[in-house]
């Protein structure tokens, strides 16, 4: 059994929380204590649909719920509806539904081939066909049929147990028009979502069916080809219930601002912090899983360009997200103003049926989210990003112009980090032994660990895919070569014991020449000058 995922959230329901009402499924008609005892082995059902080992602490009869302690030595409330317990000897002949050995030549009872538990053909859901095997001996019931089939990133596509669980899928273990929900259709008071019938949090790997508006697990779902990232709400979805076949999904355009917001909101969840590291954690989560993104459009990005269309993203729309620089004075940290999934696109599943028919000129099929992506028009931020795009040309061809008429000799500008249009972006460097490398973030990992930022200026990644060059960003006028600067070269730049009081300064050590170059600053009248420290000398 998968280990379960560390937890984002506190208890389902506590023993302080109100009442909450069980989900309308069925059950045993004389629920008692009987079933449920301290010490016993169950199966709880988790927010994420999958099912996990623990033992039953304490039996609330009152709330209808099991304090259950997992394998991880994590202890929650859980519902009485999501916890299955194993099959108690001498009770082979009652249906573990209704509590009712009684038979019927059109009702019998079935007993699963896996689990062992009895079903009056009637009760289980769907029915059993009458011409199944009463013994059970290759029939599974619905829950073992979805324990064996669920997984974590997409329920299983091929093979017996993936037939069998579209099977069950065609028709849900409760009323969907008795659920309670809230306003905005996020949450039921039942708590029951998905075709498990489990608990389910909206924002945490969830889609919502367009038709009937429940929302379904990742892992109880058939048609994703990547997994998904959490609050990732870009697709439209369209469930088995009410497809009455396999399911239907389309894979959004993303822009560089959703596919920020959606990066910066996964990993909070994960990391459980509001800061991260541009180069080291939001631009090394980005390029390690580019192709599992998804992104449409912008899946032809080079790896040189993402530094730049992120770093702007993060920079311009200030109502999204928050720099550093703000509040802990690092320009290189970015957070979510407030950690909110990214909205979602309000796109109908009448205008994508009508834009696949005029592209492809017949009606969609279904098929896998890569064939899907290319179909979808752009959104509306397509038309703000190539009026960006138009008068940064502009600008180019204006300092380009500037830079060849030579009306001033050795021309010189005051803004040293203009770049465009775009603004000033900061100039991100490795500052060595302060910046610790953390390994490779995932998607696929169920915790992505980070390295302490409160410490660091700005880090980069060593490999050179990361980024073009480790000290410089990369450059958004091409066209244009600038003059070049001569530098002192240090060899072996290290960290310095303490930092600079200076923003922007490089700090470097020459052990040929015994120095230190501590700052660097630029006259009005364009003079170059250093604060170097040398060896048994003052600093000069």
């Amino acid at each position: 059994m998968e280990g379960r995922e560390p937890s984002t959230r506190p208890s389902r329901t506590t023993p302080a929380s109100p009442r909450v009402t069980p989900a309308l499924v069925k059950r045993p008609r004389f629920q008692t204590l009987a079933r449920f005892w301290e010490g016993q082995d169950v199966l709880a059902r988790w927010t994420d649909g999958l099912l996990y080992l623990g033992i039953i602490k304490k039996v609330d009869s009152a709330q209808e719920t099991c304090l259950v302690r997992f394998e991880d030595n994590s202890q929650f409330s859980v519902l009485w509806k999501d916890i299955f317990p194993p099959a108690v000897p001498g009770k082979e002949q009652l249906c573990c539904v209704c509590n009712s050995q009684a038979c019927t030549p059109d009702n019998k009872l079935v007993h699963c081939g896996k689990c062992k538990h009895a079903y009056h053909q009637e009760c289980h859901v769907p029915s059993v066909p009458c011409d199944t095997d009463s013994s059970g001996s290759s029939w599974m019931c619905r829950q073992c049929v979805f324990a064996v089939a669920t997984k974590r990133g997409g329920a299983l596509k091929k093979g017996p147990f993936a037939r069998s669980m579209l099977q069950m899928k065609l028709s849900l273990p409760y009323q969907l028009k008795s659920l309670e929900w809230d306003p905005l259709h996020l949450t039921n008071k039942q708590q029951c979502y998905c075709y498990c019938g489990g608990p389910g949090e909206w924002n945490m790997k969830m889609l919502q069916c367009c038709r009937c508006l429940q929302w379904f697990h990742e892992a109880c779902t058939q048609c994703l080809s990547k997994p998904l990232l959490y609050g990732d709400r870009f697709y439209v979805f369209e469930c088995s219930v009410c497809t009455r076949g396999p399911e239907n999904a389309w894979r959004l355009p993303l822009g560089w601002v959703d596919v920020s917001h959606l990066v910066l909101y996964h990993l909070s969840i994960c990391c459980k912090k509001k800061y991260f590291d541009f180069e080291r954690e939001i631009l090394s989560f980005v390029n390690e899983n580019w192709e599992s993104l998804l992104l449409g459009e912008l899946t032809d990005t080079p790896r040189t360009d993402r530094y730049s269309h992120l770093l702007h993203a993060l920079t311009a729309e200030k109502d999204r997200f928050i720099s550093g620089k703000e509040i802990k004075k690092k320009k290189c940290l970015f957070g979510l103003q407030s950690r909110v999934p990214p909205p979602a696109p309000q796109t109908t599943l009448t205008e994508l049926r009508l834009q696949e028919a005029d592209v492809r000129g017949s009606t969609p099929c279904v098929s896998s989210l890569l064939g899907r992506m290319g179909v979808l028009r752009s959104p509306p931020h397509k038309t703000r990003t190539q009026s960006i795009e138009k008068r940064m040309r502009k600008e180019r061809q204006k300092l380009q112009k500037a830079l060849t008429q030579d009306v001033v000799q050795n021309p010189f500008s005051f803004n040293q980090e203009y770049l465009g249009y775009r603004g000033s972006t900061y100039n991100f460097r490795r500052t060595g032994a302060r910046c610790l490398q953390s390994p490779p973030i995932r998607m696929f990992a169920s915790f992505h660990p980070s390295a302490n930022t409160s410490g660091t200026v700005a880090a980069s990644l060593q490999s050179s895919e990361v980024s073009p060059a480790v000290s410089e960003v990369p450059p958004l006028l091409p066209e244009v070569v600038e003059p070049s600067i001569p530098v002192p070269e240090p060899s072996s730049p290290q960290a310095p014991s303490s930092s600079s009081s200076s923003e922007g300064c490089e700090w470097s050590e020459s052990p040929e020449q015994g120095m230190k170059l501590l700052a660097r600053r630029v006259t009005a009248e364009g003079a170059i000058e250093y604060l170097v420290e040398r060896e048994e000398e003052a600093i000069f």
